[in-house]
């Protein structure tokens, strides 16, 4: 009877843990972490790269309103895991987006500060794999609207931005 009991325990316990999920989206996640990983070699850190995890930490705490912009360890899974889709931007590209990004979150900050750390933040890589998840079914690519993942930044953290 006592066996009975532990086996249904476990059996109820392993089905209460199970969440379905789109396999295909695990697997192209899973790919974008391992590319992102080839930065994880990296023993020391350029001039340009801490500049820009220095930028970042600056933005994190001088957002309008918090958890819009900060770091976590890299790899873990966020809470819009699995995201909808990924796109990939050149240094610049991303440079353009958080140019937008401080002049929309940061208004305590001068416009001359905006701009040093806009651009100081986007010299870690020269690309940036982005994860999206949207806020609602209306948002599309390109919108800015929702959460961006920038996964394994450098292989040191990931960068979550909410829009």
């Amino acid at each position: 009877m006592m066996k009975l009991i532990l086996l249904l325990s476990i059996f109820f316990c392993f089905l209460i843990s199970c969440t379905p999920f789109n396999e295909k989206k695990q697997e192209q996640v899973n790919i974008i972490y391992h590319q992102a990983s080839k930065y994880s070699n990296i023993s020391e850190l350029s001039a340009e790269q801490n500049a820009a995890f220095d930028a970042l930490n600056t933005l994190q705490v001088n957002t309008d309103h918090s958890s819009q912009l900060y770091s976590t360890f890299p790899g873990l899974e966020h809470e819009c895991y699995p995201p909808e889709t990924s796109i990939t931007l050149s240094q610049d590209e991303f440079q353009l987006a958080m140019q937008e990004f401080v002049n929309r979150n940061c208004k305590k900050l001068t416009t001359e500060e905006r701009n040093q750390l806009a651009a100081a933040s986007s010299l870690a890589q020269e690309e940036y794999t982005v994860l999206i998840c949207f806020y609602n079914s209306n948002s599309k690519i390109g919108s800015n609207e929702g959460t961006w993942i920038i996964p394994s930044m450098l292989g040191r953290r990931d960068v979550v931005i909410e829009w």
